[in-house]
């Protein structure tokens, strides 16, 4: 069976939160995937920044429980179709998927599912967090600032920020 790139790493991570946790919850797919898409990881595959250049096509914007992607939904729903997930009331669960082997080849994918698959452990609203943190969004004035906002303008919009910082072209009063 012929997997998209996204679905194969959608799958991944749930078998990873399902190891790690026992259940998979639509919230910490999300953040999940999104470490993936956006995560920066050190040698170590410790996550320590974002990159605003995704590694997958999936869109994310910032809503009050964090990052949300309607993508992710998508992806879902083609897998239930394809008869490797079942998704009843919030509740996900992998069929039985042992014929089936996600190919991943691209390594630079491969690793960042690896190291995202790392925080499966951390409940939802502990990755939360941690991805807000990462995004500067540290109260919830700042989270309602940038509601709805597009995580890729976001961070080019703080790359270019840092930029002219650099440059002396942009100074925080």
């Amino acid at each position: 069976m012929e997997l998209t790139l996204d679905e194969a790493v959608v799958l991944e991570l749930m078998k990873a939160l399902k190891a790690k946790r026992g259940r998979i919850d639509k919230l910490s797919l999300e953040k999940l995937v999104f470490l993936v898409a956006h995560g920066e990881f050190n040698e170590r595959g410790e996550l320590v920044g974002l990159r605003a250049f995704p590694r997958l096509g999936v869109d994310y914007r910032v809503y009050f429980k964090g990052v949300h992607s309607r993508d992710i939904h998508e992806i879902l729903d083609r897998l239930r179709l394809k008869g490797l997930v079942t998704v009843d009331q919030g509740r996900i669960e992998i069929a039985d998927i042992s014929d089936v082997t996600p190919s991943i080849n691209d390594p630079d994918v491969r690793r960042a599912v690896e190291n995202a698959a790392r925080y499966a452990s951390l409940d939802p609203k502990e990755l939360e967090e941690l991805i807000n943190s990462l995004l500067g969004i540290k109260s919830e004035t700042a989270k309602a600032l940038v509601f709805n906002a597009s995580v890729v303008k976001l961070l080019k919009a703080r790359e270019e920020a840092k930029k002219l910082r650099s440059q002396g072209l942009l100074v925080d009063v």
